[in-house]
């Protein structure tokens, strides 16, 4: 590189550690001014970039994302742009007088000198014969990384878990994410992978299984799958990154968890505040008609075992099972999740709609609160998309039930009918969707001018026939005087649902 006189040039470089040790050189620079002119053949574009070697030691070298300057001169002509180059003989052109580079550090080290070019361009096209040149001291940053999610002591069958991950060296710098269970082998993932929900292959299996993978909020399907996860045993999860210099991250852990294997083909979801009293009937009833069902309580423990990826790992829970059974009432509210007025019901109507679509069969038992735009629970609230319902009555009062009324089921439908052991208020009856079948009918009492339906069970059939889907909008624990229940839960389980 030719240099003209006592011409003085300075740079500037930024860069960052990720020890936050900041590194600054300086010279000071001048730079020529350029005018139209006419061609002097005798005179060629000159190209400064501050020193023409950084003289460190290894232990003060640079972040690989660095920031230089450059400059060019040339008599009776003006400077149209640069060409760079890493090699001196692979050349890209910029009009630009600085950028900011990611260099690599070469698979395998730790640390590199990067030979960096700059050549100026004149408007007569001539090029510096003699490019200014840089030699650039780098040193690979580790990638870092943190676990975003908590797991319960005990997994039902399908979680999700979510990371950060980063690198000071810039997200290009990134290679892979790793994942392992137990000691089992790493499977690698895409760098930008930080969600991944996890399915044992054989959710029934008892000892080794492998897990499939879906990656990211949409749930795409990995090619690989994860080895050495024992179902009905503790198990612990590990996680690091990996950049493209070969360097990892930190390791990290989740706590360990008890991975539970699924034991029927019946789920029974629990989303009903605080009242052992239902669970126990539930249970009861539902156990006498049914072997073997699985069983999770949303709100026990401070909501310990309630979803957090509803539209990923529930979703994918849902599909293990032939038949689901929830039940909850117009008290069960979503603390952490609200899409519409934070009904529990409607954090989970996707994923129960997805499941519907892929031919699962769905019996729903809560009531629901009265539409109210202060609380947002209005009609297009996804409650009204995936139950049978067309609208619910916006009537001054209230329908009332008394114990000695009844809530009286269709004729032939094989259901019975259900007595009230205790005088109920509120009842969200509803009209049922066009197409739905009315199932159950309460013999209501209005109240200060209370005027609506008097439909409050009604079920749905699928494309091929059969019944899909059943709802009951009143407290059914409560209607239990006749000890009608079993046969409402052996109508539904072993008769609708038996296709």
């Amino acid at each position: 590189m030719r240099f003209n006189g006592q011409i003085k040039q300075s740079v500037s470089f930024s860069f960052w550690k990720t020890q936050a040790v900041c590194i600054g050189l300086l010279v000071f620079f001048l730079v020529s001014g350029c005018r139209k002119g006419e061609v002097n053949p005798g005179e060629l574009p000159e190209t400064k970039i501050f020193l023409d070697q950084i003289q460190l030691p290894d232990s003060l070298r640079l972040s690989t994302v660095v920031k230089l300057h450059w400059t060019g001169f040339v008599q009776k002509a003006y400077i149209t742009g640069f060409e760079i180059s890493l090699d001196g003989s692979n050349w890209a052109y910029t009009p630009r007088y600085d950028s900011t580079f990611v260099f690599t550090v070469p698979p395998g080290n730790q640390i590199a000198d990067i030979s960096f070019f700059v050549r100026a361009l004149d408007n007569y096209g001539r090029k510096d014969p003699s490019p200014a040149f840089l030699k650039v001291p780098v040193q690979n940053t580790p990638p870092t990384i943190t676990l975003q999610d908590t797991l319960a002591d005990t997994v039902k069958t399908v979680f999700s878990l979510s990371w950060q991950m980063n690198d000071a060296d810039g997200i290009e710098t990134l290679d892979s994410v790793e994942i392992r269970i137990n000691t089992g082998p790493w499977v690698s993932l895409p760098p930008a992978t930080s969600l991944v929900t996890l399915i044992p292959n054989q959710p029934e299996a008892t000892g080794s299984v492998l897990l499939n993978v879906l990656r990211g909020p949409n749930g795409l399907s990995w090619s690989q799958q994860v080895s050495g996860a024992q179902m009905e045993a503790v198990n612990q999860i590990s996680i690091r990154g990996k950049d493209k210099s070969g360097a990892y991250s930190n390791e990290i852990q989740t706590a360990s968890f008890f991975l539970q294997r699924k034991r029927g083909d019946l789920l029974v979801i629990d989303a009903f505040p605080s009242d052992l009293a239902a669970r126990n009937l539930f249970q009861s009833s539902v156990s006498s008609v049914v072997d073997n069902y699985d069983f999770v309580s949303l709100l026990d423990n401070n909501r310990k075992y309630q979803p957090k990826y509803w539209n990923i790992a529930f979703k994918e829970w849902l599909s293990l099972y032939d038949k689901v059974f929830w039940y909850s009432n117009k008290n069960a509210y979503n603390s952490e999740a609200k899409p519409e007025s934070g009904l529990l019901l409607e954090t989970a109507a996707q994923a129960f709609q997805e499941y519907l679509n892929q031919g699962g069969k769905l019996l729903v038992v809560s009531s629901l609160p009265a539409l109210d735009t202060n609380y947002n629970f209005i009609s297009t609230s996804p409650v009204f998309t995936l139950l049978p319902i067309d609208t619910l009555s916006t009537s001054v009062g209230q329908a009332r039930l008394s114990t000695d009324s009844l809530v009286l089921a269709a004729s032939g439908s094989g259901y019975p009918n259900l007595t009230p052991s205790q005088f109920l208020t509120g009842i969200s009856s509803f009209h049922p969707r066009t197409g739905s079948e009315v199932l159950y009918e309460a013999q209501l009492t209005p109240f200060q001018g209370w005027i609506g339906p008097k439909v409050t069970g009604a079920r749905q059939r699928g494309n091929n026939g059969k019944v899909q889907l059943i709802y009951f909008s009143l407290d059914m624990h409560l209607l239990n005087k006749g000890n009608n229940l079993t046969q409402f839960f052996q109508q539904a389980f072993n008769s609708d649902f038996n296709w």
